[in-house]
């Protein structure tokens, strides 16, 4: 099993996220985005590693609590 280190930081409106593989110094970042719009009309947006674009979703109007748990699973996929 790989290393990873997720990172979040919540905001007001926002859950912005990374995932690293690796450990401390020589982590490599794997994804970056974020869930914004949270209570209103959320929508995911995130890149790869190298910065490709991934496809956006959105969610029903939901709270941050509701927010990661939805991230959760597409970060696992």
């Amino acid at each position: 099993m790989t290393d990873a280190i997720l990172v979040l930081n919540p905001g007001s409106s926002s859950l912005k996220f990374a995932v690293f593989e690796g450990v401390e110094d020589s982590a490599v970042a794997l994804l970056r985005g974020k869930i914004a719009g949270i209570g209103t009309k959320p929508v995911f947006s995130a890149k790869d590693g190298v910065g490709l674009v991934l496809p956006q979703g959105s969610f029903p109007t939901m709270d941050a609590a509701i927010g990661l748990d939805d991230l959760i699973p597409m970060l696992l996929h």
